[in-house]
């Protein structure tokens, strides 16, 4: 493959997923968000498993992964609203924050760690040859959630066991939410002022690993905010979101570094975040008001 014709396909898939995300929440009306959920893993997986055996071949056409790529993005897109939605109908409250640390960190973790394995041996197509991976991640985290409702609050202890072992004792609030993003924000500022590779990995993987606990505490705290019939649209409507501002995000980052050097890239990007995070900060503290109420018993499904 050539470089140009994978970017091109990295962003061509962008659309399939934004479609998908976008209608999930549909899905989720026509079917439960369960059975949403166990239906694109597979899908996703017999996807995978194509892209593995297309690029396994000394040469790969790019018009002969691209279906299986689409589809695959597509069903990544209808799948993490719907599981999203899924979670508070499977396990208790308690539970809701380690099921969304498995489902969130497997995927992250594993497509990071499958590309980092697998870059040396198909440089240029590294990330989709980590579907197959995710693909089964993906599959395991459908398998592992209970079928129904359990009845004793221990159920999700599996999901336990991965990510959020020590915060799960805070009970999750958006002031909490704010002052991960300032510790993920002064990790990322922290960058470009120590330029070694080794100061460079170590920082950028605190900054991520504050960031995705963000999402992950994030997606935790909407579950708890709109528990009722409108989690399955607010779910696809923040994931359709996430997705087109990270496109925008890359785009802006790609035509900025034209003019400004990679430190300076750094430092304003975290100037930024800086400054919306205590915008938002600044407004529930003189409206505490604008902070959504936990939606009641009566109104869970």
């Amino acid at each position: 493959m050539e470089r140009k014709g994978a970017g091109f396909l990295m962003t061509l898939t962008s659309i399939p997923r934004v479609v998908g995300s976008a209608s999930s929440a549909w899905w989720n009306k026509r079917s439960p968000a369960v059975a949403v959920m166990r239906r694109a893993s597979p899908v996703a997986a017999l996807m995978a498993a194509g892209v593995a055996l297309a690029v396994s071949f000394p040469r790969t056409d790019l018009w002969i992964v691209m279906p299986f790529i689409i589809v695959m993005a597509f069903t990544e897109g209808v799948y993490f609203p719907a599981v999203g939605t899924a979670v508070p109908q499977l396990l208790p409250e308690e539970s809701w924050q380690q099921a969304n640390a498995l489902i969130q960190g497997t995927s992250q973790v594993g497509r990071m760690v499958a590309s980092f394995v697998l870059a040396p041996v198909v440089t240029k197509v590294a990330y989709w040859a980590s579907c197959p991976i995710v693909a089964a991640l993906y599959l395991f985290t459908s398998l592992v959630l209970p079928t129904s409702r359990p009845r004793q609050a221990a159920a999700g202890s599996l999901a336990g066991m991965l990510l959020l072992t020590f915060t799960s004792r805070f009970r999750v609030s958006v002031h909490l939410l704010l002052g991960g993003l300032y510790l993920g924000t002064l990790f990322w500022l922290l960058i470009p002022l120590y330029p070694h590779v080794a100061w460079c990995a170590c920082l950028m993987a605190l900054s991520m690993a504050a960031f995705v606990w963000v999402n992950i505490q994030s997606i935790s705290l909407i579950q708890i905010w709109f528990r009722g019939s409108s989690l399955a649209s607010v779910m696809s409507i923040l994931w359709t979101a996430a997705i087109v501002l990270g496109l925008v995000s890359y785009a802006v980052d790609g035509a900025l570094l034209k003019w400004l050097s990679i430190q300076v890239l750094f430092v304003a990007s975290a100037c930024l975040i800086a400054i919306v995070v205590t915008a938002a900060l600044i407004c529930i503290l003189v409206r505490p008001t604008w902070i959504p109420q936990q939606a009641k018993a009566s109104e869970v499904a």
